[in-house]
């Protein structure tokens, strides 16, 4: 019956067709695409070019209803044979490049640019877009260049700014940035995203104190987004304030119940201030919000060792490695959870992975010594913390366990030595 309704309505289409002048298809085309009945327009665009194949217009406007189909190689044939019509309409060009666009043709996509400028070198919109353009392709500089020049056609545009700072900020112009942003402000002072731009910005010039100002006005201008608490809470972690951090992951758990990052990064601080159990459940519904994360598997499994649930930690960790077999420092507290439960040889296998995935995993030298000093293989372990002490010399631990050894080898200068170390490095 369905079937039976569309080819009616098709039969309809084509009858109401007969009879119309091409301007007439082409403004049925229009209001059909107005509704958003592309394929429909496509229908009536179709005709009118059938009636005047030097129909400017039609093709335009074919072209734009098959980029809404997706259908953007269908649209560059449109716009092609539209700017043969008519090679000196910049609406053309911009059209085709958007096509090009759509299609990771961004070099194509900024000749087309380059060609509508050329026609209208005072297009300030063109500028934005080649702008965005040259950034896709990773060219800042050309992206700055742009946005120079629109800014010098229309200086009152504060989203200008916006986009200019944020190109300085690719090119690491942090100063710059700043600068672009302040006037941003300046032109429109009750935008809650200039003030969280600018905040980011102070942060990674680690000026603490005017990033938490920042956050505080985007947040006064729209108190009920989580991002702002989130990011919020991230300075505050710079400056030590861990209550302050908590307090704004919080408030962005109650905005937003369902962000995996805040109670992963609110569960890392409850981990940093020794409240295990508060970090584990932070991690606990982290997971259950995205269960495909390996690095979360991985912080829970070092939380359990902490709250020496050792078994409860290793399933993380194979977990975590199912789901990147090349998780080198999954392999390594695995190795670690296998020391405390005292399978040492499982122990030393995972540590020998870790090194093969990363060669100077010092840490993982150190925790295969351990091992390797448990099974009473002293003088691999002696290798062991000797190789530790090579890729970190300041490893207190590795200076301990290698004066453990050389104690149970009967080298007692060379054990009191690395006490001493020990001692000097960790008093």
């Amino acid at each position: 019956m369905k079937k039976y309704i569309s080819i009616l309505y098709f039969l309809f289409i084509v009858i109401n067709c007969f009879g119309q002048t091409a301007e007439e298809y082409h403004n049925t085309g229009i209001s059909k695409a107005e509704k958003n009945q592309n394929k429909e327009a496509l229908i009536y665009y179709t005709k009118a070019i059938e009636m005047n194949a030097s129909f400017f217009e039609a093709y335009i406007n074919r072209g734009i209803s098959k980029i809404a189909l997706g259908d953007y190689k269908g649209s560059i044939s449109d716009f092609d044979r539209a700017i043969v019509i008519n090679p000196n309409d910049i609406k053309v060009y911009k059209r085709r490049a958007n096509a090009k666009i759509h299609l990771s043709d961004y070099k194509g996509a900024i000749t087309d640019y380059d060609k509508a400028i050329e026609l209208k070198p005072n297009d300030t919109s063109t500028y934005i877009d080649r702008a965005h353009t040259k950034s896709s392709l990773n060219d800042y500089n050309g992206e700055l260049a742009d946005h120079n020049k629109a800014i010098t056609l229309n200086p009152n545009d504060a989203n200008e700014y916006i986009r200019r700072a944020i190109a300085k900020t690719h090119l690491s112009d942090y100063n710059g940035a700043v600068a672009d942003y302040d006037k941003a402000i300046e032109l429109s002072p009750t935008e809650s995203f200039y003030f969280s731009n600018r905040a980011s910005v102070f942060f990674e010039l680690k000026k603490y104190k005017e990033s938490i100002a920042d956050y505080n006005k985007a947040i006064e201008l729209t108190p009920d987004f989580d991002e702002f608490y989130i990011r919020r809470g991230h300075v505050k972690i710079e400056l030590q304030d861990t209550a302050g951090a908590i307090a704004d992951f919080s408030k962005a758990i109650e905005q937003f119940p369902y962000s995996e990052d805040s109670y992963e990064t609110r569960g890392i601080v409850k981990y940093n201030l020794k409240d295990y159990k508060g970090a584990l459940i932070d991690f606990n519904k982290a997971i259950e919000l995205d269960g495909h994360e390996a690095n979360l598997y991985l912080s829970r499994g070092i939380i359990k060792i902490n709250l020496n649930d050792n078994k409860g930690a290793l399933v993380d960790f194979n977990i975590a490695i199912i789901l990147n077999p090349k998780f080198a420092s999954a392999y390594y507290y695995r190795g670690t959870a296998k020391v405390n439960l005292k399978n040492f040889l499982g122990a030393i296998s995972d540590c020998n992975k870790a090194i093969q995935l990363i060669p100077e995993f010092a840490e993982a030298f150190l925790n295969r010594g351990i091992a390797e000093y448990n099974l009473q293989n002293y003088k691999g372990s002696i290798l062991d913390f000797n190789k530790t002490i090579e890729l970190s010399p300041d490893n207190a631990n590795a200076y301990y366990n290698r004066g453990l050894t050389k104690s149970n080898l009967k080298d007692y200068k060379g054990a009191v030595a690395d006490f001493d170390k020990n001692i000097e490095i960790s008093p």
